[in-house]
């Protein structure tokens, strides 16, 4: 058993790929299938997603939809 905060998991991740959404949560930002207002969806889950951080992550997608065109 690995015991690691998750600061130190978001720290060795790769940033083009995963994202803080809420103190206890860091996603996949490939699986995602819906932002809410409070939540994420992610293949039929809900993972909570924090009112501060929510501005972060829409700009994150749109600037990846941007790279994308």
């Amino acid at each position: 058993m690995l015991t690691a905060t998750l600061k130190v998991m978001e720290d060795k991740l790769p940033a083009s790929v995963f994202a803080r959404v809420h103190r206890s949560y860091l996603v996949n930002l490939t699986q995602m299938d819906e932002v809410g207002e409070g939540h994420i969806g992610i293949k039929g889950k809900s993972v909570a997603l924090s009112h501060n951080l929510r501005d972060a992550l829409l700009k994150r997608i749109r600037k990846f939809r941007m790279i994308l065109r």
